[in-house]
């Protein structure tokens, strides 16, 4: 099942390279539940324009400093 906000994404769809077709694979395309961006969206409500769909740390911060 497809992200529901891929169409929306500024990570995934203000860059190019090799690093964002593996990243659309992972979570867009499949996974997005596990996806970082996902998921602070869903809790926080806002996301940072740079979090990367697997930046597990930063995500820990950003939805424990809510």
């Amino acid at each position: 099942m497809q992200c529901p906000n891929i169409e929306a994404c500024p990570y995934i769809n203000s860059r190019d390279g090799e690093d964002i077709i593996q990243y659309k694979k992972q979570f867009c395309y499949g996974g997005y539940l596990s996806c970082a961006r996902y998921n602070v969206g869903n809790i926080v409500g806002s996301v940072p324009d740079d979090l990367r769909p697997d930046d597990y740390e930063e995500q820990a911060k950003l939805i424990n400093s809510k």
